[in-house]
């Protein structure tokens, strides 16, 4: 504004025009960054790295355009560079960082002790490096875990016995050539109330995850029996087996209730029937019966040998999926055990049924002993 004489009269001035690349004083003892330096990276990932060979040997650009393109400063392009000619790759030579207290030689001998039955807690006790470092127990697990071992719970299987072996050896070979796939293969199985899963990923060090379960859990008792191309409906029973009850079963679930699509012509009544030797399946009232329903279609099978019956597969895929659920009733177990039974795929069953010749041959290839089926 502007004042004339007495007369006062507002003048308007234009505001002064901006300066051209001055950057705002950013106050004493402060030196700004320049831009381009900001935005550049020291520390370059494996895609970088790899891209400043690209530009180098397929694009032959300069250190300089390639430093702009990155961005990182000529000096690490340069570096990149010489140990790519040197070693042919851009990781980061061995040996980077702290030096590992372990050898290999070390560690095989934690995961040796670790396949012999040794707990972490022991190994970290009586083990040292040959340089007389300790280790802990975190550590043990830790290389452990590196050598893909896990603390898993071991699986119990019967004894068998000389008689037992030499029972199973001459199965095998009795019915290596046969046609596994006419097989009917029955079984009981005891499915547990809220049956879950008994392991989960924790913190070490902090309180174990807790889950309430009731003192005394329900089961419910199942038979079934399955095979390529036949299924019968499931029994659901809640007292011990016997031979009484074992009658009542059959007589209710046999011949087979269900079979498949594609079944061939010559199997649809020339199937066989293979189930454990229980003492309620051998008395003489319950051979009898299943002669009557069955004829004489009765395929012998050693005792103590679950890996020669293919319904011992169906049930480890039932429990799967019942553990996944979080079931509170017997009805409720009951419904989904005879959804998951119809559901189950023939492919999955047929799967089982092709691998009866590797078990047989693994049989006599351990002379008896007990398969990985």
């Amino acid at each position: 504004m502007i004042i004339c004489g007495s007369n006062i009269r507002p003048v308007r001035v234009p505001p002064a025009p901006r300066l051209i690349c001055i950057e705002t004083n950013p106050g004493p003892g402060v030196q700004p960054k320049p831009k381009a330096e900001a935005e550049v990276q020291y520390q370059l990932s494996e895609k970088d790295r790899w891209r400043i060979i690209f530009f180098h040997e397929d694009m032959k650009l300069s250190q300089r355009d390639i430093a702009k393109r990155i961005p990182t400063t000529r000096r690490t392009v340069s570096a990149v560079l010489r140990k790519y000619q040197q070693t042919g790759t851009v990781h980061h030579r061995p040996g980077a960082g702290r030096k590992r207290k372990w050898t290999s030689s070390d560690e095989n001998r934690i995961v040796q002790k670790a396949k012999k039955g040794k707990k972490a807690k022991e190994i970290a006790a009586h083990t040292t490096t040959r340089n007389g470092q300790t280790v802990s127990e975190r550590t043990v697990r830790r290389i452990l875990k590196r050598n893909h071992l896990a603390y898993l719970r071991k699986k119990r299987i019967q004894r068998l016995s000389c008689p037992n072996k030499q029972a199973r050896i001459e199965y095998a070979r009795d019915t290596m050539n046969a046609n596994w796939h006419r097989v009917l293969f029955l079984d009981e199985k005891s499915f547990w109330l809220e049956s879950r899963e008994t392991h989960e990923w924790q913190e070490p060090g902090k309180d174990r995850k807790v889950e309430e379960v009731e003192r005394w859990t329900k089961k419910l008792n199942v038979w079934g029996g399955i095979g390529s191309y036949f299924k019968t409906d499931l029994y659901f029973f809640d007292r011990n087996m016997n031979s009484d009850l074992y009658q009542q079963v059959i007589e209710q679930r046999l011949p087979p209730n269900y079979s498949s699509s594609d079944i061939p012509q010559s199997l649809k009544r020339k199937w066989v029937i293979v189930q454990d030797n229980a003492k309620y399946h051998t008395t003489d009232e319950a051979m009898s019966l299943m002669i009557d329903l069955c004829g004489n279609r009765i395929h012998s099978h050693p005792a103590n040998s679950p890996d020669f019956n293919i319904m011992e597969d169906a049930w480890s895929y039932l429990d799967r999926e019942v553990r996944k659920t979080s079931i509170t009733t017997i009805s409720g177990l009951k419904a989904k055990l005879t959804r998951l039974w119809k559901e189950i795929s023939w492919d999955y069953i047929r799967k089982s049924v092709d691998s009866m010749p590797a078990r047989l041959q693994q049989c006599l290839d351990r002379k008896g002993a007990r398969t990985d089926y």
